[in-house]
């Protein structure tokens, strides 16, 4: 009798242990979701923006248009940079999260999970003009994108070459 209470015992604190193991794996992995969502990245995109309600018809034409060149101007920024090593490096991190502070007026809540989107999906050249061809992206609204891209970059030189493609694959098509 009193081996298998000791027997007992020890399936009982090998249940425990077990159970123990159990949460504290469900804990790790829910302190890595956590962590994974309060990345500086991750609360930096985490905005909640709205449209402007307005009702002139002119300010939300030039809403849209600034929507539209910042979207657009993040996407060629997330593709230059992954061109090179295929993967944005803190630098380029914290450039493009000053780009995305400065223009974040124009950006809605749908926007930054687009912008989520792209930081995962590593744009390449055809996920960039399939982008542009879908949501039908004017000539304005592209060169003014590649303008600001222009700028931000300070015209470093292994950027441009990669920048003047686009510009030509953009003309093409």
């Amino acid at each position: 009798m009193g081996r298998d209470m000791a027997v007992v015992r020890i399936v009982v604190e090998a249940q425990r242990a077990q159970t123990r193991q159990m949460n504290h794996n469900l804990k790790t992995n829910a302190d890595r979701r956590a962590q994974a969502n309060n990345s500086n990245m991750a609360r930096f995109l985490r905005k909640n923006k709205a449209a402007p309600a307005s009702t002139d018809t002119k300010a939300m034409w030039e809403y849209e248009y600034h929507r539209n060149v910042t979207k657009l101007s993040f996407l060629m920024l997330a593709y230059l940079y992954t061109q090179d090593d295929d993967k944005i490096s803190r630098k380029e991190e914290r450039s493009v999260k000053k780009f995305l502070k400065q223009k974040s007026a124009y950006l809605e809540t749908s926007d930054y999970r687009d912008i989520t989107k792209f930081i995962d999906d590593l744009p390449n050249l055809s996920y960039v003009m399939k982008y542009i061809n879908e949501n039908e992206i004017k000539d304005k609204v592209f060169k003014s994108s590649v303008s600001t891209v222009k700028e931000l970059l300070k015209y470093d030189m292994r950027y441009m070459v990669i920048l003047k493609d686009l510009e030509t694959r953009f003309e093409i098509e």
